[in-house]
């Protein structure tokens, strides 16, 4: 799957951060990033753009003020849209983006990620929704499967004994 981020420079840490928690669905080969930053010196920008735009299954926008204030970067996503392309919108800070001509279109996640008291929760957050928009029979295991598959030790104390063990499986007919 090719995804086309579009971000403003001034958002570019904030894309940093995103495309580490794309890492892992990148390794898979579950999807390509496409940013601006991927165009070489020398090479005619709006070329490669637009280039990365026909090739695109989905454009995400990191919106931001500084986003709706790039005509450049509005302007590609008017292209995106032009073009058909899956759009989906990710509020990176809060501003006024629902009176765009995409603003109709549901954001991940459904807040700023800048107002989450950890934005690792809210980027996590962002790769999931995607990862159902690319996937929808995509369901995230939780933090015990992931446990139980990657064989990950769990050190429970039980207060009766006096005890910590250490086990690598859990079968919750045992706490029932």
């Amino acid at each position: 799957m090719n995804i086309l981020v579009l971000y403003a420079t001034e958002d570019y840490p904030i894309f940093e951060q995103l495309d580490k928690h794309l890492a892992l669905l990148k390794r898979q080969n579950v999807l390509t990033i496409y940013h601006k930053n991927n165009i070489n010196a020398g090479s005619e920008t709006n070329m490669e753009m637009k280039t990365y735009l026909q090739q695109a299954d989905i454009v995400l926008l990191l919106v931001s003020s500084d986003f709706l204030h790039s005509d450049e970067q509005f302007g590609y996503a008017q292209q995106a849209l032009q073009q058909k392309k899956t759009v989906v919108p990710i509020i990176a800070r809060p501003c006024m983006w629902n009176d765009a001509k995409w603003g109709h279109i549901p954001a991940i996640p459904t807040q700023p990620i800048s107002q989450y008291n950890d934005p690792n929760q809210g980027f996590y957050n962002t790769v999931v929704a995607l990862r159902k928009i690319i996937d929808p029979t995509y369901q995230p295991i939780g933090f015990e499967e992931y446990q139980q598959q990657m064989n990950i030790p769990v050190v429970v104390y039980n207060q009766t004994a006096g005890k910590i063990y250490n086990i690598t499986h859990i079968d919750k007919a045992d706490f029932s």
